[in-house]
């Protein structure tokens, strides 16, 4: 064509348009299946049969007892955009069938050789029609149909689909793998639709792949398709919400006990048969941490939301669905699965092995070929992509390997001091602080070593750093011996409802990489590396453990008293503590503080191991953590808003503040950078890998907020 030329645009053929049409509606047998089941389904069928040859590509037919097609509509059947359910644009808020658009039969008709026979009830006999290119075709070339013998229903039969698109029907060349299509298509309507009768079979074959009774119900038809070892394992969900979502759940998911390498994934939004990426990536994260690699659970929703809620409108096929609050129905729904999950996890079904000796006697040589034979061979692993390969062990490298860890700029590495233990049983021995804490149990657990701090205006004494006793160290996972105070079960739900999902999924399942600096460490989850900020992370575990641990901590002893009085004062002299002279003499203000704190030492003792003496001195401070203990420069601050932002008149308010105020004290402080020269210190690298990051693991519940404000990138 000349480039000088500009082309004119045309009004395309109305069958080239029309084809293009059929092209997107129907790009399979399955697609066509499909369409007709669902007019079957939208006619009051209650039972259905359904005949398929070559895959559906050589002869398809569906046979049902519905309602039928009057005769004087039989001209209109296979025309493009001719329906009953839908007479303007605003019924398709309130739509609830399955048809709305008139297309599918019409696109049938301009790929295949279709044929009609139906009967309504008024009917003396059956009517007979042929179509093609959406035109009824009649004998001499007349638009009309033919009387026929019948029953009440309709027949629908579609022969060489794709015969006049040899593109596409050369692209469908297996007709196996179609009729597994519509197997597995047909299968999930008919869970979906218990009470209904559906059959399907290969024509010229007497048994049916697909068989199901009116007397069935949802599980019935679940053991009768998908087999006995499935319906055993299901968990049903029924659950109806009254607000502004209006979502109302049916649900079968199998137990922890079952799976398969097969993903059996059925979700039905309003009766429509869709695909929700968000929601079966979502419910599936759940069952990562039961199953094995690999596997997956049985999974069949059913959602019904508000009409209104719901655009149907947007997919050729239907396929796809979008409604209004889908985060809040995923979420909800991911709730009552791991709700569900929990309750069923106390007991577990695991397959195992015999192990077969490698010596076999001599004298039974037909026992060694059985050996041989169950012997298992090893498989060759197969390669994978550097960008498909997952880190699965954090002891395997780290970011350690490729970092110079200086001592000269760590003088903490290796400390002098001893700690002394309480040892259960109450014997006293003292250990050096550079040995490693793997190699110490759960009972004999010193504390950790505090790096050195940086100093405010005055020091505490000029002395060496007090020592500390531990008491032995609760574990995460131990049954409390007092009940809990309705405030604190408050408090534990409020941080439960603002947990993050994902964030939960995603701390339970890293590995470990390394410390980028003194304030971010990097973690992976699958194939993505995360940044974590160390700071802002602890403080949310630590304020999460005091809730935990509320009124049964194990405590840190001082070898010395510290006087909250000094200790106040300390916090007055440095100016980032705010003071100004018309608050007052610092002393005063330090003698009320303490004051204030000997009137509530018995509740601080009590509830949080915080034991002040009538002199007010502290002699204890509560163990959040096992084998870590906060830094010691910072408990003057700590002091001092112990005074200050504290609501002591409200108990909950009380203890919600108190939490937040020993998280900030007890969490890895910001450091600055500028000073350390982006090093990071061997200390407060293995206290983040070896203490903060396995506690994340144990019963953690990050914020929705740590996803959006930076906090994990």
């Amino acid at each position: 064509q000349n480039m000088n030329t500009i082309p004119s645009i045309k009004r395309l053929d109305e069958t080239v348009v029309n084809l293009i049409a059929a092209g997107e509606v129907i790009h399979r047998p399955a697609n066509a299946l499909k369409e007709m089941l669902e007019n079957s389904l939208d006619a009051g069928s209650t039972t259905i049969s359904i005949v398929v040859k070559d895959g559906g590509l050589k002869y398809l037919q569906i046979k049902d007892n519905g309602h039928g097609i009057k005769k004087e509509d039989m001209i209109l059947v296979c025309e493009r955009f001719t329906t009953s359910k839908l007479a303007k644009f605003d019924d398709l808020k309130s739509i609830s069938t399955y048809g709305f658009r008139g297309e599918a039969l019409s696109s049938i008709s301009h790929i295949a050789h279709l044929s009609i026979t139906t009967m309504t009830t008024k009917d003396k006999n059956a009517w007979r029609g042929d179509y093609k290119d959406g035109k009824l075709v009649g004998k001499g070339g007349k638009e009309e149909v033919t009387a026929t013998a019948g029953v009440k229903g309709t027949t629908i039969t579609v022969e060489d689909m794709f015969y006049n698109v040899p593109s596409r029907k050369k692209a469908l060349q297996k007709p196996h793998e179609e009729y597994v299509r519509i197997v597995d298509l047909v299968s999930k309507y008919a869970i979906h639709n218990a009470g209904i009768a559906i059959n399907l079979k290969k024509k010229d074959e007497s048994k049916s792949d697909v068989h199901t009774l009116k007397t069935h119900s949802t599980i019935d038809c679940i053991r009768t398709i998908y087999g006995q070892e499935v319906s055993k394992s299901l968990i049903n969900i029924e659950d109806k919400e009254e607000g502004a979502t209006g979502v109302t759940l049916s649900a079968f998911i199998s137990n922890p006990n079952y799976h398969k390498r097969k993903n059996d994934f059925i979700l039905f939004i309003n009766h429509r048969l869709v695909d929700c990426k968000p929601l079966k990536k979502s419910v599936h994260a759940l069952y990562s941490t039961l199953l094995p690699r690999g596997c997956h659970p049985f999974l069949y929703f059913s959602i019904l939301l508000p009409p209104k809620n719901v655009d149907v409108n947007i997919h050729p096929t239907k396929s796809e669905v979008r409604f209004l609050h889908q985060d809040d129905i995923i979420q909800k729904v991911c709730a009552l699965v791991q709700a569900k999950l929990e309750e069923c996890n106390a007991s577990r079904s695991f397959l195992t092995q015999s192990l077969i000796s490698d010596t076999v006697p001599d004298s039974s040589s037909s026992k060694k070929s059985t050996n041989e034979e169950m012997t298992p061979k090893p498989s060759t692993p197969s390669k994978l992509a550097p960008s498909k390969m997952v880190r699965t062990d954090a002891r395997v490298q780290t970011l350690d390997a490729f970092v110079d860890r200086q001592a000269s700029q760590d003088p903490f590495a290796k400390p002098k001091t001893n700690t002394v233990v309480v040892y259960k049983g109450g014997e006293k021995r003292t250990r050096e602080n550079d040995q490693q804490m793997t190699e110490l149990d759960d009972f004999d657990t010193p504390v950790v070593p505090a790096k050195k701090q940086k100093k405010v205006t005055k020091d505490i004494s000029s002395e060496e750093e007090p020592q500390v006793t531990l008491r032995k160290p609760a574990r995460a996972a131990s049954t409390r011996t007092k009940p809990m105070l309705t405030s604190i079960t408050n408090l534990l739900e409020e941080v439960n409802s603002q947990c993050h999902n994902g964030l939960v999924q995603l701390f339970k399942n890293y590995s470990f990489v390394g410390c980028a600096d003194d304030n971010f460490a990097i973690i992976q989850h699958q194939t993505e590396l995360y940044l974590c900020n160390v700071h802002t992370l602890s403080k949310y575990l630590l304020y999460q453990e005091c809730l935990h641990n509320f009124g049964e901590f194990p405590y840190i002893k001082f070898s010395s008293p510290a006087s909250l009085e000094t200790l106040c004062m300390l916090a007055l002299d440095n100016p980032s503590s705010g003071w100004r002279e018309e608050d007052g003499p610092k002393d005063e203000i330090a003698k009320f503080i303490t004051q204030h704190l000997i009137e509530q030492r018995h509740m601080l003792q009590e509830y949080f191991r915080m034991t002040i003496d009538e002199e007010g001195n502290l002699l204890t401070l509560p163990q959040i953590i096992p084998s870590y203990r906060p830094e010691i420069g910072a408990m003057a601050t700590f002091v001092l808003r112990l005074g200050t932002e504290i609501e002591w008149n409200d108990e909950q308010q009380c203890f919600e503040t108190l939490s937040k105020e020993l998280a900030e004290f007890y969490c890895l402080q910001y450091e600055n950078e500028a000073e350390g020269e982006g090093q990071v210190s061997t200390a407060r690298a293995w206290t983040v890998e070896h203490i903060f990051f396995p506690a994340f693991r144990q019963r953690f519940l990050p914020p929705k907020s740590a996803a959006e404000d930076g906090t994990i990138v």
